[in-house]
């Protein structure tokens, strides 16, 4: 699943990044996107508005186009 399909209420669960796709692979990737980085969802805008995102130790707001690149999976650590 990308990251647009989470929202606020699965905030307690962690992610792990699977893959990043499209245009801004490679600026996601200089972000800390990359595979098996664990990923929080800290807020989540409505009608398609940017998404916060807790990553290592900062948080970072992504703009939906860009979150539909990430996708991601529920993580085994917990």
């Amino acid at each position: 699943m990308n990251t647009t399909k989470l929202c606020c209420a699965s905030s307690d669960y962690i992610y792990e990044v699977v893959n990043v796709t499209g245009v801004s692979r490679a600026r996601l990737s200089e972000l800390g996107f990359t595979k098996n980085t664990e990923v929080r969802v800290v807020r989540h805008m409505a009608h398609n508005g940017p998404i916060e995102i807790a990553i290592r130790d900062f948080h970072i707001a992504l703009r939906h186009e860009e979150a539909e690149s990430i996708t991601v999976k529920i993580s085994e650590r917990k």
